[in-house]
């Protein structure tokens, strides 16, 4: 695969992850009430982290590429 193609891949991904959980948690979940409301809450929480997290992995992964390359 191409290495731009990859890297774009991981910024794509984790940007759409993490704008699904923050629609979660400040559109839908203040429309909704109790426990049900609580947990859309919690899921866009987790949903936000785990796109800032598929960034952080696709960064590393280039830093290591790029560290292995200079060697």
């Amino acid at each position: 695969m191409n290495p731009i193609r990859a890297k774009k891949a991981y910024w794509l991904t984790g940007t759409v992850v993490a704008l699904i959980g923050l629609a979660a948690v400040r559109l839908i979940a203040p429309e909704l009430s109790g426990t049900t409301g609580k947990a859309v809450t919690v899921a866009g929480y987790i949903f936000s982290m785990a796109g800032i997290a598929v960034i952080a992995f696709g960064v590393k992964r280039r830093a290591e590429a790029d560290q292995v390359d200079a060697e």
